[in-house]
């Protein structure tokens, strides 16, 4: 029998990756995150205290913040689509749109997001929360003035 090259990690203890889920500014990420103002109608606006918190910290925060984004992006996304498959969600899922559907799940909070993402196999019931992407970015530039997250600056 052929070993599976296109997926080595058949056997991943899902459990395992859960527990590493984390950064070392965790409290910080959430501390962040619980600024945003999800009451209010306007994006702009629900983001508004999020990012004046993140943008008076150091630079390396800053992209501390957007690593962690990413990286419960990442893992979310690794236990949603074997059932988002399974299940026949709409392709379009599987782009840009399962990164915003997490990204809603993250603006709810901690306690929502883990709850959600506990089990492997998960069905986002959040809203689409575009705008959090941008957040680490936008508080960037209002620190440096550069446009772009620059990683050569820690």
């Amino acid at each position: 029998m052929a070993k599976n090259l296109l997926f080595p990690l058949k056997s991943l203890d899902i459990t395992k990756v859960r527990e590493r889920n984390s950064t070392p500014n965790e409290g910080l990420f959430w501390k962040i995150i619980s600024a945003l103002d999800m009451d209010q109608k306007d994006d702009d606006d629900k983001l508004r205290p999020a990012l004046e918190k993140l943008q008076l910290l150091p630079i390396p925060y800053i992209l501390g913040f957007e690593e962690g984004l990413q990286f419960k992006i990442f893992h979310a996304s690794l236990q949603l689509h074997p059932t988002a498959v399974a299940r026949g969600l709409r392709n379009d899922m599987f782009g840009l749109g399962v990164r915003y559907v997490i990204c809603g799940a993250i603006a709810r909070g901690k306690d929502y997001f883990q709850a959600e993402t506990k089990n492997p196999g998960w069905i986002p019931k959040a809203d689409f929360f575009q705008p959090l992407l941008t957040l680490a970015t936008w508080a960037y530039e209002l620190k440096t003035g550069l446009p772009d997250l620059r990683y050569g600056d820690r």
